[in-house]
């Protein structure tokens, strides 16, 4: 296996994973650009590579012009799809998915491809990430780890239950749903941390916060230890601010044993499983968010341990590392067999 391209750090992770790397950019030709393309022809017959994978709609056309040049079929991923706007936005977007067949990650990823983006029904492959189950893992986090992070946050001495949200927007409405939500008649006293870096003039004090209490609402710029920001957490939130493909905080969440509300919209309903391992809310609907952690808080034990165990074993069923490999292969192998002379 060659990696080509990816972002500052894939030669570094490439290297300790014993995998070949080579540069590589889909930008406007130059003379660099056009060393690092016969540099990489060169490669393809000295290793006698099979196929080209690409990820991402960025470097399609690159990846296209490339596989053409080495005479080898395209395989795509599409983790994201492209913003568009109205039918000419979409047939332009179209071009980018070049590859056949093109992977997506979620059965409403896949309907949208057809749907938007006239990707035949037989070129799409639904092929659901994986989640390590070793990194993700509660037992595997220590207590001195948990505690780290709670101090790093301010919440050391802060006896509440955690609600945890990755990738904070600055968005005003998205905030204003959350500050809405976290502060309505009967919401559980609960700290809410948003773990982003929205705005300057959006991190704004609780507006109705008891004098004398902590804040409800919390932001935190970063996060560099996720398993256990999870096992601090009681519950956490997957709430994006526009349809979601497959958040993979919602799953990594589960694999550490932890429920998880998320929106109705986009794949939100294929990251969970409603009222067995989390519960699904109307998008940006104050009043059903505050109802679902409200019923998250008041669980007791016995519930809440077997819906954290139900997470944690819907995501090593349908989610596994092991499963997107197998399948990533077995699409491999699709692909040379129809390439293969009869």
């Amino acid at each position: 296996m060659v990696i080509a391209g990816g972002d500052i750090h894939a030669e570094g992770r490439c290297r300790r994973a014993g995998i070949d790397h080579r540069p590589f950019s889909g930008q406007r030709a130059s003379l660099f650009q056009l060393g690092s393309t016969q540099a990489l022809l060169d490669t393809v017959h000295q290793r006698d590579l099979a196929l080209v994978h690409v990820h991402g709609c960025d470097a399609a056309l690159a990846a296209k012009s490339f596989a053409e040049a080495a005479n080898l079929p395209l395989v795509m991923t599409a983790e994201t799809l492209p913003a568009t706007h109205g039918f000419l936005g979409r047939r332009t977007a179209r071009k980018y998915f070049a590859g056949r067949p093109v992977i997506v990650r979620s059965d409403y990823a896949a309907a949208c491809l057809s749907r938007d983006f006239a990707v035949p029904g037989d070129a799409i492959r639904v092929i659901r990430p994986g989640i390590s189950m070793q990194t993700f893992d509660p037992s595997q986090v220590t207590p001195e780890r948990t505690i780290a992070l709670a101090r790093s946050w301010g919440l050391a001495d802060d006896p509440r239950p955690v609600v945890l949200i990755p990738q904070a927007r600055s968005d005003s409405a998205w905030l204003n749903w959350i500050m809405a939500a976290a502060h309505a008649d009967g919401a559980p006293d609960v700290a809410w941390v948003l773990i982003g870096d929205p705005a300057p003039h959006d991190k704004r004090a609780d507006p109705v916060a008891p004098a004398g209490q902590p804040a409800r609402v919390r932001f935190v710029n970063e996060c560099d230890d996720w398993p256990a920001a999870y096992k601090l957490a009681s519950v956490v939130l997957s709430l994006p601010a526009t349809p979601p493909l497959l958040c993979e905080h919602a799953l990594q969440a589960q694999a550490m044993g932890r429920s998880v509300i998320t929106t109705d919209n986009g794949a939100g309903a294929e990251a969970i499983q409603p009222g067995k391992t989390g519960w699904l809310v109307r998008h940006r609907d104050p009043g059903s968010l505050s109802y679902a952690v409200a019923a998250a808080m008041e669980r007791d034990e016995v519930i809440g341990r077997a819906m954290d165990m139900a997470a944690r074993n819907f995501i090593a069923s349908h989610y596994s590392e092991t499963a997107m490999q197998s399948a990533t292969l077995d699409l491999y192998r699709e692909v040379l067999a129809q390439r293969a002379p009869s």
